[in-house]
């Protein structure tokens, strides 16, 4: 889908950033590593200066999982990303909404 959206972005436009969900509303993104290999075909196909977006923190994770997530897509990608919460956040009590927030800032740095 990336590359779909790459190869028919218009021309003259600069495609500043792509956010690419890796969990859906209750389901937590994988921990499987070969569930993020395919990131590997966005090298060089991705732009240097369009951001990915990488939607991936959630309830149903813990911290070290977190962040093995986010050295996972990194890894397959081939450089950092910039950090987003799963979909869904009205789901969720206030009190989770700011301890994932806080997990973004935590992951980011």
């Amino acid at each position: 889908l990336v590359g779909s959206i790459i190869s028919q972005w218009p021309e003259g436009r600069t495609l500043d950033g792509i956010h690419f969900p890796f969990a859906a509303g209750n389901v937590p993104p994988s921990l499987d590593e070969s569930h993020y290999k395919a990131l590997s075909r966005l090298i060089g196909v991705l732009p240097e200066h369009t951001r990915f977006i990488a939607g991936f923190v959630h309830e149903g994770l813990t911290k070290d999982q977190h962040f093995k997530v986010r050295d996972m897509i990194e890894h397959y990608l081939g450089r950092r990303v910039d950090i987003a919460g799963a979909c869904g956040f009205g789901r969720i009590s206030r009190e989770m909404a700011r301890l994932l927030t806080q997990r973004s800032v935590d992951l980011a740095v």
